[in-house]
């Protein structure tokens, strides 16, 4: 009896540092603990760091995400963060840009390039 109770502990256990890790190395979350290292910060900065990130990840082509979490992640200092992340919000605003280009030029009746 107390194997099967020590058995059943111990895949508890498992399960949940499973899910744990899992939910640790969400891009998101990734990205935000190398910027907290890298920069410094708060946890409340992480909070809207990581909610921030999924904002991101909507108005990005999921390539265009990748790369950028890949370059925030492999960076080596504070600045080239802010690179990325500057580089990041460049590749959103020229896409919203494009969109809007798109609705104005239906609402005026040309045809979409």
């Amino acid at each position: 009896m107390k194997k099967a109770i020590i058995a059943v502990m111990v895949i508890g256990l498992v399960s949940v540092g499973g899910y744990l890790g899992i939910m640790a190395m969400r891009p998101g979350a990734r990205v935000c603990r190398q910027i907290a290292s890298l920069c410094g910060g708060a946890k409340e900065a992480a909070n809207t760091c990581v909610s921030n990130m999924e904002e991101m990840k909507q108005t990005l082509a999921p390539d265009q995400f990748q790369r950028a979490t890949d370059c925030i992640v492999h960076a080596k200092s504070c600045a080239e963060v802010e690179g990325c992340r500057i580089g990041m919000d460049l590749r959103s605003l020229g896409n919203a840009f494009g969109d809007f280009l798109k609705g104005v030029s239906r609402s005026v009746g040309q045809p979409e390039q």
